[in-house]
């Protein structure tokens, strides 16, 4: 539980010096610390305790304190509307708090505090007290605009463009609980994906991940959508969105958009752009596996290459001899001709492209040019022979002359199918 009450003098010293000896080399510090050093000493008013404690705490931030941008929070509004800032996330009940501002023209009493900002860039803020222990100081020009609410949060009502700015809640002495950076919400405009070409195209090579980054340059968009061809794969509350890939060959030409949702816009930012995915050759035939060749015949073994780029070289091996090479094709093919049964074997194909390399082998099998025949004829032999032998039980006036005819058809289907 937080507590903005003092626990002994000792403790309060011990505090107060070890801030003093970091800014000693400050001198126009030494007097501020000095009058805080006395008042909490000599006081027990928790309103001193808490104005003195925000000076010191102010002094400190404005010379040291760097905020890591992990712990600063972006809150963005529209002119009119009403803003409240939390101090805590409501898990933890306050008994006291402090709210600083963008400093106004009308305050002298300005501190500057540096920050690093989300983008990792480090900025310098203006800021002055806005409230005391619950109380907005009435020394603010908008302080008619101005609200504590329960467990002390802020809530800024019909905003300008003046309320933007960093706001920084204090818990204790030198403990900023909060940090919140509110800026105006504004048309978006310039939506890019980082490193696509002016071709609108984002180059990646398969089995590499891809790193898929949109956003919006200026003004702050209500959402970010990556939408890959139809389907959204990613959506966010923010003004830049990623994506990660790990694309294959069938990623190859895809389409991304990126949309930008605004309350401001009719219509959403679009940018499209496609995937130019590198990946290595697939090489496929018509006739993979084994094929037949009759001998003395001619045929041609081709086979077809998908790749990006294009293979700088394919080539026909017979075993570990190169038959033939093509460069820059997707289609290679060779013929064979006057086939022998030394050309019976494996072809491989392989092609090769920046990325890798592929294959597709075929084995042929020569057979003899009798034996094709003989296998040619014994199909419409067979059905030559059932024809007969119907008609022979159909028609019984001609069944002596069928019988005669379908014998030596019979003993010829026997003869061939022995030899084959």
């Amino acid at each position: 539980m937080y507590t903005l009450v003092s626990s002994t003098k000792e403790h309060n010293i011990s505090k107060i010096n070890e801030i003093n000896t970091k800014v000693a080399h400050k001198n126009d510090t030494y007097h501020q610390f000095g009058k805080c050093i006395i008042q909490m000493i000599g006081f027990s008013s928790m309103n001193m305790w808490t104005r003195c404690a925000f000076r010191i705490v102010m002094i400190f931030e404005a010379v040291f304190l760097i905020a890591d941008s992990s712990k600063v929070q972006y809150s963005y509004y529209t002119v009119g509307q009403t803003v409240l800032l939390k101090c805590t996330d409501g898990a933890v009940h306050l008994h006291s708090a402090v709210w600083a501002g963008p400093a106004q023209n009308s305050i002298r009493k300005r501190t500057p505090v540096s920050i690093i900002d989300m983008n990792g860039k480090r900025s310098k803020w203006n800021v002055s007290q806005y409230t005391d222990d619950g109380r907005v100081l009435s020394s603010l020009l908008h302080h008619t605009r101005l609200k504590s609410t329960g467990n002390y949060d802020l809530q800024i009502v019909n905003t300008s463009t003046l309320d933007g700015g960093l706001y920084m809640c204090y818990l204790g002495p030198i403990e900023v609980f909060s940090k919140i950076i509110l800026k105006i919400k504004t048309l978006p405009s310039n939506l890019m994906f980082a490193n696509a070409t002016k071709e609108k195209i984002l180059h990646g090579k398969e089995n590499t991940t891809l790193h898929i980054l949109c956003s919006v340059q200026d003004g702050i968009p209500d959402s970010l959508s990556i939408i890959r061809n139809n389907k959204t794969v990613k959506s966010d509350e923010d003004s830049s969105l990623e994506y990660i890939l790990l694309p294959t060959r069938l990623d190859h030409g895809l389409k991304y958009t990126c949309e930008a949702w605004s309350s401001l816009l009719k219509q959403p930012l679009k940018e499209i752009i496609h995937l130019d995915i590198k990946y290595r050759p697939v090489v496929s035939s018509t006739h993979d596996g084994i094929q037949e060749i009759i001998k003395g015949t001619s045929h041609t073994l081709c086979c077809y290459v998908d790749s990006n780029p294009l293979p700088t070289s394919t080539r026909w091996m017979n075993g570990s001899q190169e038959i033939l090479v093509t460069h820059y094709v997707t289609e290679t093919c060779f013929i064979l001709r006057n086939v022998s049964q030394f050309d019976q074997g494996n072809y491989t194909c392989i092609a090769y492209n920046i990325v890798g390399n592929g294959s597709v082998t075929i084995v042929t099998q020569v057979t003899s040019n009798t034996s094709s025949v003989k296998k040619s004829l014994l199909f419409p032999g067979i059905i030559i022979l059932v024809l007969m032998i119907t008609i022979a039980f159909i028609t019984p006036g001609i069944a002596l002359i069928v019988r005669k005819y379908t014998v030596f058809a019979l003993v010829n289907v026997m003869t061939m199918t022995w030899n084959i």
